[in-house]
């Protein structure tokens, strides 16, 4: 997507274990606000859509779990992040 961003800028906002049928993944969950919303580059092979979404209309999107697990706790862009889970 063309995104650059320091560590320090990085949020750690939730840690999970998820279970599918294939693994077991150890997932690491980081916000990153910015000012203004940066243009989206895709590449149309590997991305073939991006945008920036409100959570709102996010969730109506087919989510990986993790990330409708993640945006049950967000109401806004400007709502407090869900305390890291561990």
């Amino acid at each position: 997507m063309g995104l650059d961003a320091e560590p320090g800028e990085l949020r750690h906002v939730a840690e999970w274990t998820v279970e599918t049928r294939l693994a077991t993944d150890h997932v690491h969950v980081f916000e990153l606000r910015l000012a203004t919303e940066p243009p989206v580059e895709i590449d149309h092979r590997e991305v073939v859509w991006a945008a920036f979404e409100p959570p709102e209309r996010a969730r109506e999107l087919p989510l990986l779990p993790v990330v409708a697990r993640y945006l049950a706790g967000r109401s806004g862009p400007e709502t407090t992040p869900p305390a890291p889970v561990r």
